[in-house]
């Protein structure tokens, strides 16, 4: 939300946003950005996504969509909708046939980065394992900003 209140509205008394939980977008694919879906625990989807400047799709982490209406009262965007990501640094790398490896954006205390994406740059869904970290195994920050994603069955079904 601080994020939000920043970056997007500006610290501006009066500005509004509508802030969702769920978007249909690529022909009917249901995309969550849910901070406590039904009551339980959080659901975050992920997306490849790419911008116009970028060459490759790179992973981001769904937080929320928001819906800019009016680039008035400080709004730091223009109208339209948007996501509330965590982005991967680079282009997913390869690791195997079935997995590629990518490393999440963090700032110099470990903590995740924030943007905001535009819906259109969303290009597909993602499949992605977050590296999940054990107290009785030694780790550093590299392993904490590590996902794993698993390849789209159309890049792997030659291979069996």
């Amino acid at each position: 939300m601080q994020f939000l209140g920043e970056s997007v509205l500006g610290d501006t008394v009066g500005a509004s946003i509508t802030i969702g939980t769920e978007m249909y977008l690529l022909d009917g694919v249901l995309f969550r950005a849910h901070a406590s879906y039904r009551s339980k625990k959080s659901w975050h989807d992920f997306c490849y996504y790419k911008t116009p400047q970028m060459m490759y799709a790179r992973i981001a982490k769904l937080w929320c969509f928001i819906e800019i209406s009016d680039s008035k009262n400080g709004i730091n965007y223009n109208p339209g909708k948007y996501v509330v990501v965590t982005k991967s640094i680079r282009q997913p790398v390869q690791h195997s046939v079935l997995l590629s490896l990518a490393d999440m954006e963090r700032n110099d205390k470990g903590k995740p980065i924030y943007t905001l994406a535009s819906v259109q740059d969303i290009v597909a869904p993602a499949f992605v394992v977050e590296n999940i970290l054990s107290k009785s195994i030694s780790w550093d920050a590299d392993d904490e900003r590590k996902v794993w994603i698993v390849n789209p069955r159309s890049k792997w079904i030659d291979e069996f």
